[in-house]
């Protein structure tokens, strides 16, 4: 014996089966979509991350090597010292400095180049003391010349001073 209303019925039910499909793929989707978003964003804050951890290791070394290179410069005037291997040093450090500074991607490259540039004026100017030390004829001319000079190495340290200064808001 057969229903007389089996067609409605069939109807009714493929009806409820369609809808129920599109409604499990509604709810699919909005799981995935929900799920794949906040991986993406993971993914890109995880690169922003080593982007900043790349940039504190490199600020790092290059605080090191910068402080190296003031320390030789603190003593190459100093008395008893081999002033021409101490130049040798600082020479071989810069170049090693200015090389660190090119080969990084980092957005802070000119802050970095003029920090290397102040160091060599530091070192050009202790050069210059050390060469006036022995050419001047006066007491005078001497004293002048050597206040001149430590002036400009106290400037180029101020300005020294300010640029890690300028550094470390920039990385904050």
């Amino acid at each position: 014996m057969q229903a007389l209303n089996s067609e409605q019925r069939r109807q009714t039910f493929v009806t409820f089966l369609l809808l129920y499909i599109i409604t499990t793929l509604v709810v699919i989707m909005a799981v995935f979509f929900g799920t794949r978003v906040p991986l993406k964003q993971n993914e890109m804050m995880q690169g922003q991350l080593m982007q900043k951890e790349r940039a504190s290791i490199f600020r790092q070394d290059f605080s090191v090597r910068q402080n190296e290179i003031k320390m030789l410069l603190d003593t190459i005037n100093k008395p008893n010292v081999q002033a021409n291997l101490i130049d040798a040093q600082l020479d071989q450090k810069l170049s090693q400095l200015t090389a660190m500074v090119e080969n990084d991607s980092s957005e802070s490259k000119p802050f970095y180049q003029a920090v290397i540039k102040t160091l060599y004026d530091m070192k050009d100017d202790k050069s210059k003391l050390r060469a006036s030390a022995g050419t001047a004829s006066t007491s005078e001319e001497k004293d002048k010349t050597i206040a001149d000079l430590k002036s400009k190495i106290t400037e180029y340290s101020t300005a020294l001073t300010n640029c890690q200064n300028q550094l470390i808001q920039l990385q904050r």
